[in-house]
């Protein structure tokens, strides 16, 4: 719990940011990247998927126990468990007890959700029909199998003031009556549960490419010679370590299934940029300001048509600083973009996403 607790006192914005990295790594590296495992088989971390549930998963569980629990009665089972087995082995059913002792209520079943099994709760909401009919307007919040005993965070907006409540969702479905009037509706939009997170809520990053099944890599057109040759050493270094293929711009069709990696200027990367207006001018604008400055840029997008398919360009400023590239990019997973000058990073941030999957504008429905 240590780094998630220095982001909560540095501000609620930054512990938020932590918990969507850390829900954004499980979704790319374990849950769709093959390397999911339950909680209890974790011992020590050996690759980003191994992270991702044994830090990541870990400190989602922590922070959902300390909102179930409550402040005081979970630190004091925290100390409870110190004082008992200070010096000594400990496991997960250890600290189970101690929390148990401290709250006077069994938590054994509601931790064995998160800790024994891998995978995540799956959720959607979708309005009622028969609402708005002056009494109040209904919505559904749905988990799909298996189901998981859930208190889930939702924000509404009624009459202008935003509102806050949990919902107990503990089978297929459960029906929420909001106020007559209410303008939207929003799950767990701070990311307080851990869940496997839609595509559509948040933005793409690196980590969708970086943890892919299977990658093609595709030459870009436009490179000069020099440039080419770094770049062709790259992608044959990263092929012994995925499952990849490497072709031509010219050779290229369709990714089938697999993430893409453009490297290098050319057709495709001028179409990726042209058609990413779910982020408005951002995209082109970064663009254009890196090749102005002599500096290089790395953007992921997704593909229009198939979300899970993760598109990444890399246009390096020239051929010296690709090995570097190389070594640096799999440490910020977690951004859509980045900016380099020379092998310094000097700018990095993630694309806007203005709707989400899981939020209903009522107003509109």
């Amino acid at each position: 719990m240590a780094d998630y607790s220095y982001k909560a006192r540095e501000s609620d914005t930054a512990a938020r940011d932590y918990r969507l990295s850390q829900l954004q790594a499980y979704l790319d590296y374990a849950s769709e990247g093959g390397g999911d495992f339950p909680i209890r088989r974790f011992t020590e971390r050996e690759s980003a998927a191994t992270q991702a549930v044994g830090y990541g998963k870990t400190m989602m569980v922590f922070h959902m126990a300390r909102r179930l629990l409550g402040e005081d009665t979970f630190f004091n089972g925290l100390r409870r468990f110190y004082n008992e087995h200070l010096f000594q082995e400990a496991n997960w059913d250890d600290l189970i007890h101690s929390l148990e002792m401290a709250s006077d209520r069994p938590l054994a079943a509601w931790f064995e959700q998160w800790i024994g099994q891998p995978g995540a709760p799956i959720l959607s909401v979708a309005r009622v029909a028969g609402g708005g009919d002056g009494t109040g307007v209904r919505v559904e919040l749905r988990q799909e199998q298996p189901f998981y005993d859930l208190q889930v965070p939702i924000q509404y907006d009624s009459s202008g003031e935003v509102h806050s409540r949990e919902v107990l969702l503990g089978s297929a479905a459960a029906r929420v009556v909001l106020p007559a009037g209410t303008n939207w509706v929003a799950v767990d939009p701070d990311f307080n549960m851990f869940r496997k997170l839609h595509r559509g809520e948040i933005p793409p990053a690196l980590s969708q490419i970086l943890g892919a099944d299977s990658i093609v890599v595709v030459m870009g057109s436009r490179c000069p010679s020099g440039m080419a040759g770094a770049l062709e050493r790259l992608a044959a270094d990263w092929s012994r370590n995925h499952d990849a293929i490497v072709v031509a711009e010219a050779d290229f069709t369709e990714p089938n299934g697999r993430g893409v990696w453009l490297f290098g200027d050319g057709r495709l990367a001028d179409a990726v940029f042209t058609r990413t207006r779910a982020f408005g001018d951002a995209p082109v604008k970064l663009r254009a300001d890196a090749v102005a400055g002599g500096r290089t840029l790395v953007a992921s997008f997704r593909d229009p048509d198939h979300e899970e398919i993760p598109w990444t360009v890399v246009l390096p400023a020239d051929a010296s600083v690709v090995e570097a590239l190389g070594r640096k990019l799999p440490h910020y997973g977690r951004y859509s973009y980045l900016v380099f000058d020379g092998e310094t990073n000097v700018d990095k941030g993630s694309w806007v996403v203005e709707s989400s999957p899981l939020r209903l504008d009522l107003m509109k429905e």
